[in-house]
């Protein structure tokens, strides 16, 4: 289902998850360039009549969806399978006991239990025993004594990782028997879990943009504003990385007012940790934020205070500088000041061996390869630069930052190439402007990012003035098709 299916399950909703589409027309027209709706809904058609999904009869919005899937195929000519009602598909999916699993076998394979003893070379009366629970003692025993501290054992059958559509996104392991957190333990008491989410969070965002997960994001936030006040302070910790997680990806949906909050509540949540990273962090996302929208007064505040933490990570320090430059980049009289930091961080880049264990832990960055995150910092330095007026460094820093973010953050990529148009519009340099506002033509409809989209209408405007030359006037046009139809979040 090439690039479009991950945003598409995004907006599917889940057995217990209140998030539901509101129609695949929606859908549609937020993930796939309208050239490229009838090869998808042709894609989706064949995946989902395969799945064979079920009707929910609780999940009466999910069915509209399906009715409305159905419209969208009926209009293009497309068949759509009897079948389907709604992709509420991955209950029925998962056992947790060996009876339940006998059961969802037979009922998954269409067969009786005389087969399955069959299959299994076993006897039916074993077959009989184990649904019965009077058989399989021993592992029902060992289900028991971890549910005690707060595991579980979840079955499920081999085939399904194989199939993209069920499980892209859903399932990190590969093994058909798991230990996965229980529901007695609460998914959000577990800081495995937490910051399992917080990585999550940040790879929907990279890869789709903030606009289509802010909503299931800021889910999230509500169940752990609690754990402030807990004693667990790598739980803390965990959940201070999932705010701030949040932080970027409402700032990404333009949604500046809810994530101050959460910003100031990923700081809390690391000040409790005691952990000076966590801090680091909750300041980088407050400053990037603020600056992002032009409120460089409160930047300046959160990177003075940033730049103070003690027992920090290099990277965590490097970072902190770095916005701190870019903050000083924006007030008049500050900016040796500025280029002081960019320079010091320039230096640091010419030998990243050091920041390698630190940029690719999970703990950091949403998990991100070393590579990407080297990518980021180069942005961030072009941005520096480009506000103090260097067009051409500034230039060469985009450059490297989007070659090297296109493919594992296209969402991140594509905000850097729009400030990079406008770098090159400043300088005059028209060819290249137009050349990449083709690049971002063909990378907007692919992401959900309000962010991106105010910035590709700062570029039509300041475009404009070039619309009698050919090239800006035909780039202008592929690029205002494709800010028309980008849905804002």
């Amino acid at each position: 289902m090439a690039a479009y299916d991950a945003a598409l399950l995004d907006q599917i909703p889940l057995s217990g998850n209140p998030a539901r589409p509101r129609s695949y027309s929606m859908l549609l027209h937020m993930t796939v360039p309208k050239l490229g709706q009838e090869m998808f809904l042709r894609e989706m058609s064949h995946d989902l009549g395969r799945l064979s999904a079920v009707r929910s009869s609780r999940d009466r919005d999910s069915h509209y969806a399906g009715s409305d899937f159905r419209f969208q195929c009926s209009r293009l000519g497309i068949t759509t399978p009897t079948s389907f009602t709604t992709v509420d598909i991955l209950s029925g999916m998962e056992a947790r006991s060996l009876p339940e699993a006998f059961r969802l076998i037979m009922k998954q394979r269409g067969c009786s239990q005389n087969k399955l003893a069959r299959d299994l070379r076993r006897s039916q009366g074993w077959i009989s025993d184990v649904v019965n629970g009077k058989a399989g003692l021993e592992f029902a025993k060992v289900i028991n004594i971890l549910s005690r501290v707060g595991w579980e054992v979840v079955i499920r059958s081999k085939s399904e990782e194989l199939d993209p559509v069920r499980r892209r996104e859903f399932v990190t392991a590969a093994a058909s028997v798991m230990f996965v957190p229980s529901p007695k333990a609460g998914p959000y008491e577990d800081p495995l879990n937490v910051r399992d989410l917080a990585q999550r969070t940040a790879r929907a965002r990279y890869e789709h943009g903030g606009g289509a997960i802010a909503p299931t994001a800021m889910r999230h936030i509500r169940r752990i504003e609690s754990i402030v006040t807990s004693r667990d302070r790598k739980l803390q910790e965990a959940a201070s990385d999932l705010a701030v997680q949040t932080v970027w990806t409402l700032n990404d949906a333009c949604r500046v007012g809810v994530g101050e909050n959460v910003g100031r509540l990923a700081l809390k949540l690391a000040e409790a940790s005691g952990n000076p990273r966590a801090q680091s962090r909750a300041y980088e996302a407050l400053i990037s934020l603020n600056l992002d929208h032009g409120a460089v007064d409160r930047a300046l505040m959160y990177a003075n205070k940033g730049v103070l933490l003690r027992e920090t990570p290099e990277l965590s320090r490097a970072w902190m500088r770095l916005k701190k430059g870019w903050t000083l980049a924006h007030i008049s009289g500050q900016e040796k000041h500025a280029r002081d930091e960019i320079e010091t961080i320039q230096g640091l880049l010419q030998d990243t061996d050091g920041f390698y264990s630190q940029s690719s832990s999970a703990s950091y960055s949403g998990g991100r390869p070393h590579a990407a995150v080297v990518a980021d910092m180069i942005g961030n330095i072009g941005l520096s630069l480009n506000d103090l007026g260097i067009y051409g460094e500034a230039q060469a820093a985009f450059n490297k930052c989007v070659s090297g973010l296109e493919r594992s953050s296209p969402a991140l990529a594509a905000f850097f190439l729009a400030h990079q148009i406008m770098a090159a519009l400043t300088a005059s340099q028209l060819a290249l402007a137009a050349d990449l506002m083709l690049k971002l033509a063909r990378l907007a409809p692919l992401i959900n990012s309000p962010r991106v989209e105010n910035s590709a209408q700062k570029v039509l405007a300041q475009s404009v003035k070039w619309t009698t030359v050919p090239v800006i006037r035909h780039a202008r046009e592929q690029l205002e098709v494709v800010t028309r139809t980008t849905i804002r979040t």
